[in-house]
């Protein structure tokens, strides 16, 4: 197992009481390191989380990173 798999499974342990039922996530400064981690897992637990939508927000000074055009689309 990769280290992003284990940093999203540990992630996924430490949000299992957390309702994220029919919420819009807003994530500022999307475009950094840590906000790749966070994006990621909830991207990918969008439906099991049942969440609404999630928000990205960057001013992108320094570029618009490919993984996120892979996940914006």
């Amino acid at each position: 197992m990769d280290y992003f798999q284990l940093d999203v499974e540990y992630i996924k342990k430490e949000t299992l009481d957390c309702d994220f039922k029919n919420i819009t996530i807003l994530i500022t400064g999307c475009a950094g390191f840590l906000c790749f981690y966070l994006i990621n897992y909830f991207v990918h637990f969008k439906n099991q989380l049942k969440i609404k939508s999630i928000i990205g927000m960057d001013s992108f000074l320094l570029g618009y990173p490919n993984w996120l055009k892979k996940i914006k689309n």
